[in-house]
């Protein structure tokens, strides 16, 4: 194309540029290929800004829930920082009975002398209480 141009007497093109005989694949208009396409750039690049507001947004929101947990978490203290054993099998659910060298144990399933909040009431665990 760019010979039948010089042929015809002229350096370049109506729009001053080398004459591209196809049609841009991306917008579609002729003078330009798809790699030039000033119109793919620019949807390239908002394109990737989106991906970018999207990902900040995304970080943005997973730290809030690390902050979140983090502070969930320290609100409950750890099983080994509560004021004792017997507070916790309590809080927990488990019957439990002291023994004289270790202090509390939870109490095996079927057996009586619970001193906690819970007993065993055959397979079941129940309020000592009720």
């Amino acid at each position: 194309m760019q010979d039948i141009v010089r042929v015809a007497g002229k350096q370049t093109g109506p729009s001053g540029s080398m004459v591209e005989p196809r049609a841009c694949k991306y917008c579609g208009y002729y003078g330009h290929t798809r790699q030039h396409c000033q119109t793919r750039l620019r949807d390239e690049e908002a394109s990737a800004e989106a991906y970018v507001l999207q990902w900040q947004q995304e970080q943005m929101q997973l730290q809030e829930e690390r902050d979140k947990w983090k502070r969930d978490e320290a609100k409950e203290l750890p099983w080994y920082q509560r004021e004792s054993q017997e507070a916790w099998f309590d809080e927990l659910g488990v019957p439990w009975y002291r023994d004289k060298h270790v202090g509390a144990l939870p109490l095996s399933p079927g057996k009586d002398g619970a001193q906690g909040k819970w007993v065993w009431d055959g397979r079941t665990v129940k309020i000592a209480d009720e």
